[in-house]
């Protein structure tokens, strides 16, 4: 039977799949099956691979390192206990300090201890040493808020347990008025990858500052330097500089500076020097340093030079015929450097049961023929003491350390 093309109706040849007349296709086709998904099969590979992710992810999570970062204050937790990291004073060390004001002097340069502290937060109590175990280094940042061309530096972070042994760390910072405001930052790295950024601010504040010189302002007699100081006392507040620039005379009678403190340079032209032949005496509360240099105080056997119950340092001084020369005593820090004393029963005397230091050296001075050079009776804190450069000779008793206080005299001289 001859074949029509069932599209055109022309016939085909014996066996065409497809009329050579319309080119139509002549092959039957059957509807193309959709494959099946058989989730039954395939359902136990996809939780499997699930249950893989989300305990990869988990892992991850609980492993990676974390950044901890806070303003004088961060809280971290290592092997079930929690820390309180706080950067502080001594006796409130739980309470966090963000940031620090300095009241700076224009022309001066200044050193303060950034104290860094460890407590269990839980207790509040010291937790230094275990954490510290914890640690694997820890470095410091400098970042100035203020443009400026002397910024803050400051020094390697390590313990000083000579100075302050509760804090964990302490970082020196130096600076001056010029450095401006400043943002501190602790980087501790932790052995597991943890990274703790704990930042302080230092804010610098300008002290004003009075200069009072002998040759403009009355203070030839020893009243009226009394008179003088009383006076400038009632008119500044006590976080002034005052500078006192002494007239090259002898004054006679006693010195009370009860009030605030004073910075007294001696007159050093010509052949006249600034002398006192009776005691300066500082009293009162404990206040910043009173600075006295190119003094002479001359004795006549008795009494004290230099009597301070506050903080106070005398820089090339001369010391001579005093029972003691120089005293420290109620709760002051003293110092006395590159001074010269002689033919006193007690040179130095160290007499205070303080909890802060302001200085520890002791350096080049020059203690002639004394019954006791220096006596430590009581002396604050743990701080080394430092006679770097210091000479003794002549006297009875060098060095009566009743106290049994640290000193270094590896470079001192005894003749």
């Amino acid at each position: 039977m001859e074949k029509t093309c069932p599209h055109c109706g022309a016939s085909l040849p014996e066996g065409a799949s497809f009329c050579p007349h319309c080119a139509s296709d002549l092959s039957p086709r059957r509807p193309s099956r959709v494959p099946r998904f058989r989730l039954k099969r395939v359902l136990p590979v996809i939780v499997a691979v699930l249950l893989i992710g989300a305990g990869f992810i988990g892992y991850y999570t609980a492993s990676r390192p974390e950044t901890y970062e806070g303003q004088g204050e961060v809280f971290y937790s290592a092997d079930a206990k929690n820390y309180q990291l706080t950067l502080g004073y001594p006796q409130t060390r739980n309470q966090p300090t963000p940031s620090v004001t300095q009241r700076v002097a224009a022309d001066e340069q200044y050193r303060f201890p950034m104290r860094f502290y460890i407590n269990d937060q839980d207790t509040g109590s010291d937790a230094n040493e275990e954490f510290m175990e914890l640690v694997d280094n820890v470095s410091m940042e400098v970042h100035p808020l203020t443009d400026t061309d002397s910024p803050t530096v400051c020094s390697e972070p390590v313990p000083m347990p000579d100075y302050s042994p509760d804090a964990a760390l302490i970082t020196l910072i130096d600076f001056t008025v010029e450095s401006g405001d400043t943002q501190m930052v602790w980087n501790i790295k932790m052995k597991n990858g943890d990274q703790i950024r704990l930042s302080q601010d230092l804010i610098i504040q300008e002290i004003p500052t009075y200069n009072y010189r002998y040759q403009d302002t009355k203070m030839d007699t020893i009243s009226d330097l009394q008179a003088l100081l009383d006076q400038i006392a009632q008119e500044t507040d006590i976080s002034d500089v005052v500078n006192i620039y002494l007239p090259p005379v002898t004054y006679e009678g006693e010195l009370v500076i009860d009030s605030r403190p004073f910075n007294f340079y001696g007159c050093t032209e010509g052949q006249g020097r600034t002398t006192f032949t009776d005691t300066v005496q500082l009293v009162g509360e404990d206040r910043s340093i009173s600075y006295f240099y190119d003094i002479d105080f001359v004795g006549d056997g008795t009494s004290v030079g230099l009597s301070a119950g506050v903080r106070a340092r005398a820089t090339r001084c001369n010391f001579s015929g005093w029972k003691t020369g120089m005293l420290g005593y109620g709760y002051a820090w003293v110092n006395l450097i590159e001074s010269r004393v002689e033919n006193c029963e007690v040179g130095f005397h160290f007499n205070s049961t303080g909890d802060s230091a302001s200085h520890s050296m002791f350096n080049d001075n020059t203690f002639l023929n004394c019954g006791t050079a220096v006596l430590l009776e009581n002396v604050p804190t743990d701080l080394t003491l430092n006679f770097d450069g210091s000479i003794f000779s002549g006297n009875k008793v060098n060095i009566d350390n009743r106290c049994q206080h640290s000193v270094n005299i590896s470079q001192a001289t005894f003749d």
